[in-house]
């Protein structure tokens, strides 16, 4: 996150994409994490316990993801750097 910080900061060519792939990235490894756990533990009790974190989690990724993607889409001639 800091990296895309300072790609943003600089107007960096591409910044706006790194930007969309963070709730992304966070959704796959906490679904992927709770997944894992599972496996190890040999029991999806603690998925059901979870569903209401995962699905707000998602939701506002989902949220996150749209409000930047339209933010940064009026403003994709400035980052040409």
């Amino acid at each position: 996150m800091i990296y895309v910080r300072f790609q943003l900061a600089g107007f960096k060519q591409g910044a706006p994409k790194k930007l969309l792939l963070i709730p992304v990235i966070g959704v796959v490894i906490g679904v992927g994490g709770i997944l894992v756990l599972c496996v190890f533990t040999g029991s999806f009790q603690i998925l059901k316990m979870m569903a209401g974190q995962l699905f707000g989690g998602l939701i506002s990724a989902v949220i996150f993801y749209t409000i930047n993607k339209i933010y940064y889409g009026k403003r994709a001639e400035m980052f040409t750097n």
